[in-house]
């Protein structure tokens, strides 16, 4: 495990303190503290900000994705089954901040709702957790689903959480697995992965669902889509990248994009996304920094021909630009105290409305999301957020306004 620098350069010392892991690296989670969670085959580590271990953490599971919680638990998913307080745990575990496995966590551990693997994690503002893997229904095959659990792991009964991923013709196989979950500021869900129906209708690798888990009809199918989507980035012109082995040939004007493609918000081919940024291999992650440059990570050797080898940024300004909504600098918002430790007071310009507002913290992850009323002002609780900066994002009737604010 290693840190780059800002312009891509090794960071020596974090690299030299964390020393060499039992084990390759399957994903990883950052809290909100700065320390860094590694799962790998031998056991999840926990490192300082520094890249010192962590004495403070201790785990022995095989993690291939990692969850953080806002009350610093952390959700687990692999390919473990152990037993703990006479209790047996399959593929997803909640554990504490210590390492220690949460026996409140009671997630459904037998039946219809037993993993056989958890491919993807995704946390909900309101606390609820959608996980996306195979699952194996009695005397049935196996199935690939995506399903959500309330904070404390028992199923959510006002989602979903039937609806099978299989093959364009419907039939399942091994290889129908999701790999990708993301949510958009309207609480609406997209879900990647390697299958061509939802259900029975024809959606290759790529579908939305509504926020309770039914199948968004207006989120149209690219037909000449074909491989899988390993990753899914939202731009702040609510554009969708996606990442993957994937060759998608009906891309208008781009012409064929492959790995790397950016989609509208109905679904369909941005024919706008340019083919100079094409990665020559498979894009495995996506992230779209705060001040909107990509940054790609992969098997890619180069991208639109230039060097660029595993991890690479975008800055390009076809692939940069928003359009409609976008940030404007005019004073249409006001905000009050900053800083603060609990309360946030927000009051809006005269003639405005406000459709959601959203808190992002430095690494731009949502840790607030609200929809919000026809009042012109309003409050926000911060008081259970760790001390830090955040970027306040309010999304008028015509256009999005930022402020920035510090909680101490």
């Amino acid at each position: 495990m290693v840190r780059l620098t800002t312009t891509g350069a090794l960071d020596a010392g974090f690299t030299a303190a964390v020393g060499v892991l039992p084990a390759p690296v399957s994903c990883l989670a950052l809290q909100p503290d700065g320390k860094v969670l590694a799962g790998t085959a031998q056991g999840t580590f926990r490192f300082a900000p520094s890249g010192n271990p962590d004495p403070s953490f201790s785990s022995a599971l095989a993690a291939t994705v990692l969850a953080i919680q806002a009350d610093g638990n952390i959700v687990v998913g692999g390919g473990f089954t152990f037993t703990a307080g006479g209790a047996t745990y399959s593929r997803l575990v909640r554990l504490t901040s210590t390492g220690a496995v949460d026996p409140s966590f009671t997630r459904n551990t037998t039946g219809a709702w037993t993993p056989s693997t958890t491919d993807a994690i995704l946390l909900q503002p309101n606390g609820r957790i959608l996980v996306a893997g195979t699952f194996l229904p009695p005397g049935q095959p196996v199935v690939t689903r995506v399903v959500r659990y309330e904070v404390n792991g028992t199923l959510d009964a006002t989602f979903n959480n039937n609806l099978a991923f299989t093959n364009a013709n419907g039939s399942t196989s091994s290889t129908n697995r999701i790999f990708a979950l993301a949510l958009q500021p309207d609480d609406k869900i997209l879900v990647g992965g390697n299958f061509g129906a939802v259900d029975g209708t024809f959606h290759p690798q790529l579908v939305r669902f509504d926020p309770n888990g039914v199948l968004d009809a207006t989120f149209g199918s690219i037909s000449t889509l074909s491989g899988s989507v390993f990753s899914i980035a939202l731009q702040p012109n609510g554009r969708i990248l996606l990442g993957g082995n994937f060759v998608n040939t009906g891309s208008g004007s781009a012409g064929t994009l492959n790995n790397l493609a950016r989609v509208l918000d109905n679904g369909q081919t941005d024919a706008s996304f340019s083919t100079s940024t094409i990665p020559n291999d498979i894009v495995r992650a996506i992230l779209v920094q705060p001040d909107g440059a990509i940054v790609l990570a992969g098997n890619f050797l180069t991208i639109g021909g230039q060097s660029a080898v595993g991890v690479a940024r975008i800055i390009a300004a076809n692939v940069l630009q928003i359009s409609e909504p976008v940030k404007t600098p005019e004073a249409k918002i006001y905000v009050w105290p900053v800083p603060t430790n609990s309360v946030l007071h927000v009051a809006l310009a005269a003639g405005e409305h406000a459709l959601y507002y959203e808190l992002l913290d430095l690494l731009g992850r949502s840790v607030r999301f609200q929809t919000t009323t026809n009042e012109p002002d309003f409050q926000i609780n911060v008081s259970n957020l760790p001390a830090s900066s955040y970027l306040l994002r309010i999304r008028l009737s015509g256009s999005i306004v930022t402020h920035r604010i510090l909680v101490q």
